[in-house]
């Protein structure tokens, strides 16, 4: 018998919902799949539901919460030859003090489930949301908050033969606010856009394959705090699009329920960390195959640290192979990007790049060991935790077979044009060795530039310095007039540049 349980779909089904809560809610289809199961020797679309199935379905989406049998959170009634699920959160709160608790809009919210030929089901919901908040801390500081969407729709399929799912949501006129004490946040955006694929995965056993997508149209956040530099993020669109190949379904459900219970990892006590140590164990390897990827157009982002805007900015990246062996491919991508940093000195601002293309390979990642570390790691302080941190990050890169390539760097600003790229490898398992292969276009006014901004900066004269002296190792690309340079450096801790010795071998002097 099929069960669907929603809270393995991620949590991006109900983030336009704004309530915490339904995360929790793990509709489980037992006793429905048996009831779809009867309709799908004919063409279902002509049957009448009766009270008998809607009582039926009920109960098998309560099957895991018997406490809540008994209330109005929950209520089925059949609507032709479909059945309607209504969710009312506003009832959790009768009883509670209006003086230090009120809720107000949390439902009631309408889904519709349709038996369809072949044990499938159609889910399709049509809603609008505004709530609001007003409670009382145990500190005695106010919480406010106020909810709004516009719209909001779901379309989905759900295949009872082989528990795969397929949902697409989509919301306009995004609109949150919260406000605990002095700190504030606000949420808002034009539309919303998700879709979630999951099916079982050729390794079975329990495993699954996810696939998924979200975006975000005229999206902006702000975080305040009274004394505190605000935070804000905004862009005319991010894309979000991930695939993640034989997950241990149950395992992993479980691990992302306990980071969300405790607060995205930011765990109470040392009993919760074990116990999410012994979910994490549990459900490792995790994933055989994961590819991601996370674009922004017209981005903008103020902060504390880092002023950023960028015309376009990109991550991806992808994991593959076997645990003791992985493979993880990074990619990042910016363009027409301006950025001020209060950890770089305002005279090197100018030296930021505008573009940037990079493309980081790193093979012989040992998964296998690492999460063995996890296993058989002693926690009782949280000095222990650390030193286990410690240690899982030594297994994961501590493989004789470890390298790191960097496949492609290009970065262009108004000074410079440079294109790198180069590997580490270990050897003998022990001390790295570096390969660099740089060019650069216009090193000449690349000087130029930089001499010209010592006048009101002079520190740069080191970087100026530092580049007349790099001019004076390099090669010259016949065909393009641009200047090379192949940087070795050896395990003995000597130096090459095209060929020269830039630095002898460690404690050369004394021998």
């Amino acid at each position: 018998m099929a069960v669907l349980d929603f809270a393995s779909c991620g949590p991006h089904i109900f983030a336009t919902s704004a309530n915490r809560e339904i995360l929790e809610v793990r509709l489980k289809l037992v006793a429905v799949a048996g009831l779809f199961a009867l309709f799908a020797t004919g063409s279902v679309q002509a049957i009448e539901m009766r009270q008998k199935d809607a009582d039926d379905f009920r109960a098998g989406l309560l099957s895991s919460y018997p406490d809540l049998a008994d209330s109005d959170f929950l209520t089925v009634k059949p609507a032709g030859d479909r059945l309607e699920v209504t969710l009312d959160f506003n009832g959790f709160f009768d009883g509670l003090d209006p003086k230090t608790f009120r809720m107000t809009g949390f439902g009631p919210w309408s889904f519709f489930f349709t038996p369809q030929d072949n044990n499938v089901a159609k889910l399709n919901a049509e809603n609008s949301v505004k709530a609001s908040l007003l409670a009382k801390g145990v500190d005695g500081k106010v919480i406010e908050g106020n909810f709004t969407i516009g719209s909001f729709v779901l379309d989905g399929l759900i295949d009872l033969n082989t528990s795969g799912v397929q949902l697409n949501t989509s919301a306009w006129g995004v609109d949150f606010l919260s406000k605990i004490g002095e700190r504030q946040a606000v949420f808002l955006a034009g539309k919303m856009d998700n879709t979630i694929n999951w099916r079982a995965s050729s390794a079975g056993n329990g495993h699954v394959d996810y696939s998924g997508s979200w975006s975000l149209s005229d999206y902006y956040q702000e975080a305040s705090q009274s004394q505190v530099p605000d935070f804000k993020i905004s862009a005319a669109k991010i894309d979000h699009e991930y695939h993640l190949n034989d997950v241990p379904k149950k395992e992993f459900n479980s691990l992302i329920l306990s980071l969300f219970a405790n607060g995205g990892g930011s765990f109470k006590d040392l009993e919760d960390f074990e116990k999410f140590g012994t979910l994490l164990t549990a459900s490792f390897p995790i994933l055989s195959f994961l590819n991601e990827s996370v674009s922004a157009a017209n981005l903008t982002v103020t902060s504390p640290l880092v002023n950023l805007a960028a015309g376009y900015l990109s991550s991806a990246v992808i994991l593959q192979g076997q645990p003791d062996a992985m493979r993880l491919a990074w990619a990042v991508k910016a363009q027409d990007m301006k950025m001020y940093s209060q950890m770089v000195p305002a005279a090197y601002w100018a030296l930021l790049p505008n573009n940037v293309d990079m493309q980081v390979l790193f093979e012989g990642l040992d998964f296998a060991s690492a999460g063995n570390e996890l296993i058989t790691a002693q926690v009782q302080t949280k000095d222990d935790v650390r030193a286990m941190g410690e240690k899982f990050s030594e297994k994961l890169i501590g493989s004789k077979s470890m390298s790191i390539s960097l496949k492609q760097l290009k970065l262009i600003s108004g000074i410079y044009d440079l294109k790198i790229f180069g590997t580490v490898r270990k050897v003998d398992g022990k001390n790295p060795q570096l390969e660099l292969w740089i060019s650069a276009h216009d090193f000449d006014k690349s000087i130029a530039a930089v001499q010209e901004l010592t006048k009101k900066a002079p520190d740069l004269s080191q970087v100026s310095f530092g580049m007349m002296m790099a001019k004076g190792f390099a090669d010259t690309n016949s065909s393009d007039g641009s200047l090379l340079w192949a940087v070795v450096w050896y395990a003995d801790g000597s130096v090459t540049v095209n060929g020269q010795s830039l630095r002898g071998p460690h404690n050369a002097d004394q021998r």
